[in-house]
């Protein structure tokens, strides 16, 4: 499948418009630089430095001392006390929420001033894992000297020194675009955000779907961030797999560990080393986050989350999925592709001690995403129920193009539920289906089922299985 993904960018990044260059657009980068003279580009260089601004790293050093209030910690590291705040209590993935510090007030004082004047941060932990962030900066070299493009360039495409020129009417270098190059921008107050990517991608199409299937259920909802976790290696690296074809190679995701306190007492290193021999990366800088509870337990080397940081990457992955699970409800292929993983992310089989599977479905809490999932099942001809928090598949007719169209190819119960389905002989005229069956053009028509043509259809797979 070639895709152009040009007809997927997005329009707007928050209030601020996108601009689209292609091959020959002159795409301006860095900060305008007021000077008289620049001089020849010599070169242009990626480089991997230190972020200094790492302010949970020097929080946590500060307070490895003794408890500091929030107006200590603003003098020392020279920061606003509502950046402390922020900081520390304030956000979701903050140093309290994470387990590292927690804040009290001294209880006399606490009506009078509460957290905000007189709020202590005590340590809990040092970990070895809160670390100076490495970015990547895009450096070009003049003969008047050296200047930063980009402090986080999110491209594998490094520019040719021959591309670059600096406009003095802008005051700032303008790279002039190759040939299958996309660059998405916007200009905001604080600089250029932008995201560089080939225009035209060879794209296996079941890869991508069931790829599209996976982060729809599994992905994050954080602004500005693709993200995806799982405990199964196998399938986080498809995820990676596909991304490659966008040109994002492996080594460019950020990647935690996530543990359980239930799930054993595995060390750093072990963690790291079972999840590189699985994923095919080197881990040996990934954090280790480890969590009192998370639910239940999710097996001894917990789960790996993956990391992407570009909102402009993300604004058009989102509308490249929006795309492709529309076109699912119209085309058997992509609705197949797309189940497939959608059942290995949210999907589920019940099973009777004896007999049948009793149902399957598909976990949602967006009734929105449960009307998509019903659609794009009638597409297959499989009816479709909602429950309180999924779509559910029961009945013998609809277990049969269940399996006909191997919607479990990636999902842990693949096995099982071919082994029990396929063992079991449906009496005549027997049939289970939800109450609610929705088809593409709403409530479909139930009809009696168990023939003896079908019977002997099933009874044919058994005897081939």
């Amino acid at each position: 499948m070639l895709l152009d993904l040009l007809r997927f960018a997005p329009k707007f990044d928050n209030q601020f418009p996108v601009i689209a260059l292609t091959s020959g657009g002159l795409a301006p980068l860095g900060r305008k630089i007021r000077r008289k003279k620049i001089g020849d580009v010599l070169s242009v260089e990626l480089a991997d430095t230190v972020d200094d601004r790492n302010l949970d790293y020097y929080i946590l050093d500060a307070l490895s001392s003794g408890s500091l209030s929030y107006s200590q910690i603003q003098l020392r590291l020279n920061i606003s006390h509502e950046n402390a705040r922020w900081r520390i209590s304030r956000r979701a993935g903050g140093l309290e929420a994470r387990g590292l510090v927690f804040s009290r007030t001294p209880p006399k004082q606490q009506k009078q001033w509460g957290l905000t004047r007189l709020g202590r941060a005590v340590l809990v932990e040092l970990p070895k894992t809160v670390r100076r962030v490495k970015r990547r900066q895009l450096v070009v070299k003049t003969t008047s000297g050296s200047f930063v493009l980009s402090s986080w360039w999110s491209s594998w495409l490094c520019p040719k020194p021959s591309e670059l020129f600096f406009d003095y009417s802008e005051s700032r270098f303008v790279w002039r675009l190759p040939a299958n190059v996309l660059y998405l921008f916007c200009l905001k107050e604080d600089g250029i955000n932008c995201a560089v990517l080939p225009r035209f991608v060879e794209v296996d199409s079941e890869l991508l779907l069931s790829a599209i299937g996976l982060l729809k259920g599994e992905m994050m909802l954080e602004l500005g961030k693709l993200s995806f976790v799982n405990t199964e290696g196998r399938l986080v690296r498809m995820v990676l797999d596909c991304f490659e074809s966008f040109g994002l190679q492996s080594g460019r995701w950020q990647f935690f560990i996530q543990l359980n306190t239930k799930n054993g007492d595995k060390c750093d290193a072990e963690l790291r080393q079972h999840w590189s021999s699985l994923l095919g990366v080197s881990l040996s800088n990934a954090a280790v986050v480890r969590y009192p509870t998370y639910g239940s337990k999710r097996g001894d080397f917990g789960r790996v989350v993956i990391v992407y940081k570009n909102s402009l990457f993300r604004l058009l992955f989102d509308e490249l999925m929006n795309y492709f699970i529309d076109a699912a409800t119209r085309d058997s292929n992509y609705a197949a592709y797309f189940l497939r993983g959608l059942m290995a992310a949210e999907g589920w089989v019940s099973f009777k001690p004896w007999g049948p599977p009793g149902s399957l479905g598909i976990g949602s809490t967006s009734y929105e995403s449960m009307r998509e999932y019903s659609a794009v099942l009638a597409e297959l001809g499989i009816h479709s129920g909602f429950g309180k928090k999924d779509v559910y598949v029961a009945g013998f007719d609809d277990f049969n193009k269940v399996n006909a169209a191997d919607l479990l190819k990636l999902s842990k119960y693949k096995e099982r539920f071919s082994a029990s389905f396929l063992s079991y002989t449906y009496p005549l005229g027997k049939t289970r289906r939800p109450k609610k069956a929705f088809a593409r053009g709403g409530e479909c028509e139930k009809t009696e089922i168990g023939s003896q043509a079908e019977v002997e259809e099933v009874q044919a797979q058994k005897e081939a299985h």
